[in-house]
This record gives C-alpha cells, structure tokens and sequence, in this order.
C-alpha cells in the first residue's frame, strides 16, 4: 500500500505493480485472465494502473463492478466509496476495431449508466464517488481495447485527457442525479428519480 512517510511513494507502489504484472504476463497462458478489484477517488490512480496493464501486454477485456463493503463497515458511510471495480484483464492485442473517440465516449456513458441502474435496482445506494469509480473503470476498459496505440480519428488522444474528460461528466451527472437524497420518505420513489437522470444523463451527446 502506498505510504510515503514509510517512502512507499507512487514510484515504489508502480514499480512494485510493474514487475506483478510483467511476471503475471510471461506465467499466463494467451488465453489466461488475470483479475483484480480495483478503486480510488483519484484520477491519477486509474491511469497508473491503465497505463501499467499496458506496458506488461495487457488490456482490460471487461469491468463488473461489485459491492466492496458490508453494510455495517466504515467505508459503507455516505462520502467513502462503497464499490469496486473488476479488472478483467487478457493478454494484448485487443480484438476492438474502435477508432471514433466520440462514439466511445457514448459507449463509456452508457455502460457507466447501466451499471448505476444494476446497482440501485440490487437494492445498494450510490453516491457521486461510487459513480466515479465506475465511469472511470469502464474509461480504462474500453480504451485499453480499442485506444492502446494513442490514436483515433487521425488524432492524438492520451489517456490522461480521456480520464479528465469523463471526470468532468461525471461531476455533471452527480449534480443533476442529486444522489442519496435524505429526504426522500420512500426508498422506491428515490431509485426511480435517479434511474431516470442516469438514463437520460447517458443519452445526452456531450460535444
């Protein structure tokens, strides 16, 4: 874990990752699947762990997202991250033929909306951290399959600018979406009110 008054900074914590994933590469059968959970508030988190995945030959096949905590444990309270995101990972290359950045942008939107949808269907709050963590794992998944080389439409894209444009959607979905409203009498009458804003939040074309 990262610690830098043991100076366990990010560098110590990357290249400790780097050589798991590398050794995890050459062990794995090609069709092999290496799988970890995986979350952070922090958008410099999911491109580290996106950018190491790459550099050890693997890209992210899929992206579940799972309840972390129990109901009854301190990171369960309003304001912590309550969700973990799968990381479904296989070896490179990736079979995505995806090169359009804003038909994969919609993509991202409305997988992120869907499983904001399972989640408050299973009954489990979300609040505005929990749908961070799963726009940005469903970010890194779908650029590892289809942005890997850093190109799309003739242009170039990094993974940084992609993690920050779709933090800024996921501020704007947070505000309107008004999650975990204390005041609503009836839990039902709450999951509908936010089912409907993240379907219609995903269906917008952000430009």
């Amino acid at each position: 874990m990262k610690n830098d008054k043991l100076g366990k900074t990010t560098d110590f914590f990357n290249e400790g990752l780097r050589r798991v994933f590398v050794a995890c590469h050459r062990v794995l059968r090609d069709d092999g699947l290496l799988v970890f959970t995986f979350h952070h508030n922090k958008i410099w988190a999911w491109e580290g762990i996106a950018q190491l995945l790459l550099d050890a030959g693997f890209y992210i096949s899929a992206t579940p997202i799972v309840r972390s905590e129990g109901r009854g444990e301190v990171h369960s309270s309003e304001g912590n991250i309550r969700y973990d995101c799968v990381l479904v990972c296989r070896k490179r290359p990736s079979p995505s033929i995806e090169k359009s950045w804003s038909s994969l942008k919609e993509r991202i939107l409305e997988d992120a909306a869907l499983w904001a949808k399972r989640t408050l269907q299973s009954g489990m709050p979300v609040n505005e951290v929990d749908v961070f963590t799963i726009v940005m794992g469903k970010t890194i998944g779908y650029y590892t399959k289809a942005f890997a080389n850093g190109k799309y439409d003739d242009e170039t894209i990094t993974l940084a600018g992609i993690l920050r444009e779709m933090a800024n959607l996921v501020d704007r979905v947070g505000e309107h979406a008004k999650i975990e409203q204390s005041e609503l009498p009836d839990p039902c009458i709450q999951k509908v009110e936010q089912l409907t804003l993240f379907v219609v939040e995903s269906k917008v074309k952000y430009g």
